[in-house]
Protein backbone atom coordinates (compact mmCIF):
# COMPACT_ATOMS: atom_id res chain seq x y z
CA UNK A 1 0.00 0.00 0.00
CA UNK A 2 2.60 2.50 0.97
CA UNK A 3 4.76 1.61 -2.41
CA UNK A 4 1.34 2.21 -4.16
CA UNK A 5 1.62 5.71 -2.54
CA UNK A 6 5.16 6.80 -3.62
CA UNK A 7 4.49 5.83 -6.87
CA UNK A 8 1.30 7.63 -7.04
CA UNK A 9 3.63 10.71 -5.65
CA UNK A 10 6.43 10.15 -7.93
CA UNK A 11 4.15 10.16 -10.38
CA UNK A 12 2.00 13.34 -9.32
CA UNK A 13 5.89 15.20 -8.89
CA UNK A 14 7.05 14.50 -12.10
CA UNK A 15 3.86 15.04 -13.68
CA UNK A 16 4.21 18.71 -11.83
CA UNK A 17 7.84 19.16 -13.24
CA UNK A 18 7.27 18.45 -16.66
CA UNK A 19 4.21 20.42 -16.96
CA UNK A 20 6.32 23.47 -15.23
CA UNK A 21 8.95 22.64 -17.77
CA UNK A 22 6.10 22.46 -20.78
CA UNK A 23 4.75 25.93 -19.77
CA UNK A 24 8.46 27.40 -19.68
CA UNK A 25 8.98 26.31 -22.77
CA UNK A 26 6.12 27.55 -24.62
CA UNK A 27 6.46 30.96 -22.46
CA UNK A 28 9.71 31.27 -24.16
CA UNK A 29 8.23 30.56 -28.00
CA UNK A 30 5.54 33.03 -27.03
CA UNK A 31 7.74 35.82 -25.87
CA UNK A 32 10.03 35.26 -29.06
CA UNK A 33 6.96 35.49 -31.23
CA UNK A 34 6.07 38.73 -29.55
CA UNK A 35 9.86 39.70 -30.08
CA UNK A 36 10.05 39.22 -33.49
CA UNK A 37 6.71 40.99 -34.02
CA UNK A 38 8.11 44.12 -32.35
CA UNK A 39 10.88 44.09 -34.63
CA UNK A 40 8.43 43.90 -37.13
CA UNK A 41 6.39 47.35 -36.40
CA UNK A 42 9.32 48.87 -35.95
CA UNK A 43 11.18 48.09 -38.78
CA UNK A 44 7.32 49.37 -40.50
CA UNK A 45 7.44 52.32 -37.77
CA UNK A 46 11.09 53.32 -39.66
CA UNK A 47 9.94 53.24 -43.02
CA UNK A 48 6.79 55.29 -42.56
CA UNK A 49 8.77 57.49 -40.98
CA UNK A 50 11.44 57.52 -43.35
CA UNK A 51 8.98 58.51 -46.39
CA UNK A 52 7.23 60.96 -44.20
CA UNK A 53 10.54 62.59 -43.71
CA UNK A 54 11.07 62.56 -47.65
CA UNK A 55 7.34 64.54 -47.86
CA UNK A 56 7.91 66.95 -45.08
CA UNK A 57 11.31 67.47 -43.98
CA UNK A 58 14.60 69.30 -44.77
CA UNK A 59 17.37 67.15 -47.21
CA UNK A 60 19.45 66.94 -44.51
CA UNK A 61 16.62 64.99 -41.72
CA UNK A 62 15.57 63.10 -45.19
CA UNK A 63 19.32 61.54 -45.74
CA UNK A 64 19.47 60.98 -42.11
CA UNK A 65 16.01 58.75 -42.02
CA UNK A 66 16.78 57.46 -45.33
CA UNK A 67 20.22 55.80 -44.59
CA UNK A 68 18.39 54.60 -41.31
CA UNK A 69 16.42 52.56 -43.13
CA UNK A 70 18.40 51.26 -46.06
CA UNK A 71 20.90 50.09 -43.32
CA UNK A 72 17.68 48.46 -41.64
CA UNK A 73 16.30 46.99 -44.98
CA UNK A 74 20.35 45.35 -45.45
CA UNK A 75 20.13 43.83 -42.26
CA UNK A 76 16.23 42.50 -43.12
CA UNK A 77 15.91 38.81 -43.85
CA UNK A 78 12.15 37.54 -45.02
CA UNK A 79 9.30 37.75 -42.35
CA UNK A 80 5.93 37.98 -42.28
CA UNK A 81 5.33 41.25 -43.41
CA UNK A 82 8.68 41.38 -46.18
CA UNK A 83 9.63 39.18 -48.79
CA UNK A 84 12.71 39.28 -50.40
CA UNK A 85 11.24 41.40 -53.21
CA UNK A 86 9.58 43.54 -51.15
CA UNK A 87 13.09 44.19 -49.13
CA UNK A 88 14.88 45.04 -52.73
CA UNK A 89 12.18 47.20 -53.96
CA UNK A 90 12.06 49.30 -50.69
CA UNK A 91 16.16 49.29 -51.15
CA UNK A 92 15.75 50.36 -54.30
CA UNK A 93 13.26 53.02 -53.76
CA UNK A 94 15.14 54.07 -50.82
CA UNK A 95 18.15 54.41 -53.09
CA UNK A 96 16.28 56.66 -55.19
CA UNK A 97 14.67 58.98 -52.97
CA UNK A 98 18.18 59.57 -51.76
CA UNK A 99 19.84 60.39 -54.52
CA UNK A 100 17.24 63.09 -55.21
CA UNK A 101 17.71 64.80 -52.10
CA UNK A 102 21.67 64.33 -52.54
CA UNK A 103 20.89 66.03 -55.99
CA UNK A 104 18.51 69.03 -53.92
CA UNK A 105 22.51 69.69 -52.03
CA UNK A 106 24.29 69.65 -54.99
CA UNK A 107 25.99 66.81 -54.12
CA UNK A 108 26.57 65.01 -57.34
CA UNK A 109 29.12 62.14 -56.84
CA UNK A 110 26.61 60.59 -53.96
CA UNK A 111 23.54 61.12 -56.46
CA UNK A 112 25.13 59.12 -59.19
CA UNK A 113 26.25 56.26 -56.60
CA UNK A 114 22.50 56.08 -55.31
CA UNK A 115 21.27 55.69 -58.90
CA UNK A 116 23.92 53.00 -59.24
CA UNK A 117 22.62 51.21 -56.14
CA UNK A 118 18.73 51.43 -57.56
CA UNK A 119 19.82 50.60 -60.80
CA UNK A 120 21.71 47.27 -59.39
CA UNK A 121 18.95 46.42 -57.30
CA UNK A 122 16.44 46.64 -60.43
CA UNK A 123 18.41 44.97 -62.49
CA UNK A 124 19.03 42.06 -60.02
CA UNK A 125 15.09 42.03 -59.78
CA UNK A 126 14.03 42.40 -63.07
CA UNK A 127 16.68 40.62 -65.12
CA UNK A 128 14.97 40.32 -68.29
CA UNK A 129 14.12 43.86 -68.62
CA UNK A 130 16.45 47.09 -69.25
CA UNK A 131 16.15 50.08 -66.78
CA UNK A 132 17.89 53.67 -66.96
CA UNK A 133 18.17 56.28 -64.39
CA UNK A 134 15.14 58.02 -66.25
CA UNK A 135 12.88 55.14 -65.17
CA UNK A 136 13.63 54.94 -61.99
CA UNK A 137 12.90 58.68 -61.61
CA UNK A 138 9.70 58.17 -63.13
CA UNK A 139 8.98 55.25 -61.10
CA UNK A 140 9.41 57.08 -57.77
CA UNK A 141 7.75 60.29 -59.18
CA UNK A 142 4.15 58.14 -59.92
CA UNK A 143 4.64 56.58 -56.47
CA UNK A 144 5.13 60.27 -54.94
CA UNK A 145 1.90 61.38 -56.63
CA UNK A 146 -0.22 58.81 -56.10
CA UNK A 147 0.90 58.87 -52.65
CA UNK A 148 0.18 62.60 -52.28
CA UNK A 149 -3.79 62.02 -53.46
CA UNK A 150 -3.92 59.61 -50.74
CA UNK A 151 -1.71 60.94 -48.21
CA UNK A 152 -0.57 57.88 -46.66
CA UNK A 153 2.64 56.10 -47.47
CA UNK A 154 2.39 53.30 -50.33
CA UNK A 155 2.06 49.50 -49.27
CA UNK A 156 3.79 46.55 -51.18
Amino acid sequence: MKKQYLIYILIFIIGIFTGGYMYGVSSIKNMQMQIDANKEECKITLEDSAYQAYREEDPKVTIWALQNLINSLHKQKESIFYTQDNISTLLMLSHVRLALMYKKLKSIDKYQKNILIALSIIDKQFHNEVHTENDLLRYVKILDKNNEIYNKPYEL
